[in-house]
């Protein structure tokens, strides 16, 4: 089994922050939560989907079920890593918490871009490879 390197650990950490911050920024409504984790142009799509949902009167509440990291390629100051995940998410009424969309769960295949900026990792960019939906 190979050792995982200083910068493999701190991109897959950078990940399971991100997601973590992810719950908390749909929850909350507030994208500048990414601030520190993710790049500006992340940072934005975030912002859109947030500010759309809070448009509808809506957020999202998720939840992490399983995160696995398939692989972390590391070139430069630049990281892809490949993920299968588990989440369940739902929407709330934004006044009443109220769910107004019943729960789903999904499994996804991601593709995490990361660059390295002032010798911390930002989640630049995120992909789906592939998606299954349980009602």
């Amino acid at each position: 089994v190979e050792k995982e390197t200083l910068d493999e650990f701190l991109v897959k950490d950078t990940i399971k922050r991100y997601t973590g911050i992810l719950i908390e920024a749909y929850k909350k409504g507030n994208p500048m939560l990414f601030k520190g984790l993710a790049a500006e142009k992340e940072i934005r799509k975030r912002d859109i989907m947030i500010s759309s949902w809070l448009s509808a009167g809506e957020y999202m509440d998720a939840d992490l079920q399983k995160l696995n990291f398939k692989e972390v390629r590391i070139t430069g100051n630049t990281a892809v890593a490949t993920t299968s995940e588990k989440w369940t998410f739902q929407y709330r009424d934004v006044k009443t918490e109220k769910v107004v969309d019943p729960q789903k769960t999904i499994h996804y295949e991601m593709a995490y871009t990361l660059v390295k900026e002032d010798g911390r990792w930002l989640v630049s960019e995120l992909r789906i490879d592939k998606e299954r939906v349980k009602k």
